[in-house]
């Protein structure tokens, strides 16, 4: 994209970056009340960092990154590991164009050894074939229950050994995290932070 292009962009969306900008340094400083806005309370970011770094030299993924700051938090926090954020940018709360998402995530991400692969859940499933051991996957995407079902009981018979996701206990009617979490892996084998979920296989 030459210079020209990206300063129109720039000046196309001014006010959707700015709310973005202003909305990730709110989530970056663990503003509980952004959390609505997709992003994990400092309460949940802590739990999720530490289940990420229960053990050095990892491969840990984030599907359904947003923005990038949990993948970054733990890329900053990981050793010898790798962090992979999965993200097709078809949806962030702010109504960005998928092109402006993308750029602002990437950008955020920028200099954090965070790979970032542009995918849906499904592609990366597929594509994960190739990717080698996976020790800790961080669900945050589809909250639909089937299609929360799909992913977990693919991280299970691929032998993922931490299944870890958001919106444990959400109440959105439209989202189905809790059931199908309780379904695939039993309601007494869940560790849960805040909204957030861990199952260690």
């Amino acid at each position: 994209m030459n210079m020209l292009r990206k300063v129109w962009m720039l000046l196309k969306h001014r006010r959707e970056v700015r709310m973005a900008v202003s909305s990730a340094l709110r989530l970056a400083d663990g503003d509980a009340n952004a959390a609505v806005l997709g992003g994990l309370t400092d309460e949940e970011m802590r739990a999720v960092c530490d289940w990420a770094t229960e053990d050095v030299g990892k491969t840990v993924v984030e599907v359904g990154t947003l923005f990038g700051l949990t993948a970054r938090e733990i890329a900053g926090r990981i050793v010898n590991g790798r962090v992979i954020a999965v993200d097709n940018f078809t949806w962030n709360p702010f109504g960005l164009p998928a092109a402006v998402h993308e750029d602002f995530t990437r950008r955020i991400l920028r200099g954090s050894n965070v790979e970032v692969w542009k995918m849906d859940s499904a592609a990366f499933r597929e594509k994960a074939k190739g990717l080698g051991r996976i020790d800790l996957i961080f669900f945050d995407a589809d909250h639909r229950y089937e299609a929360v079902k799909a992913e977990l009981l693919w991280a299970k018979s691929i032998g993922i050994p931490q299944i870890c996701g958001h919106d444990y206990g959400n109440p959105n009617p439209l989202f189905g995290v809790t059931r199908a979490v309780n379904e695939v892996f039993g309601k007494e084998n869940v560790e849960v932070v805040g909204m957030c979920w861990r199952v260690k296989l």
